[in-house]
């Protein structure tokens, strides 16, 4: 299963995605900062950054937030 997590680098976020890595899912995170070579740097205001995100995902877990 492929798993898009906004807001990925939150205490939340973070906790969330290491879950779900150990879960053996694949895991897109989303985040405003770099936190890992797993995520994609993002601004979801940005409609040029959103062109980045794939496509090809099963669920979105939205934690983003300003």
């Amino acid at each position: 299963m492929r798993i898009l997590v906004t807001g990925a680098s939150g205490f939340i976020g973070c906790h969330l995605v290491k879950k779900l890595i150990d879960e053996e899912n694949d895991v897109v995170g989303l985040s405003r900062r770099r936190i890992s070579s797993s995520t994609l740097t993002c601004d979801l205001t940005r409609k040029e950054d959103l062109r980045r995100i794939p496509h090809d995902i099963d669920y979105v877990i939205h934690l983003a937030a300003k």
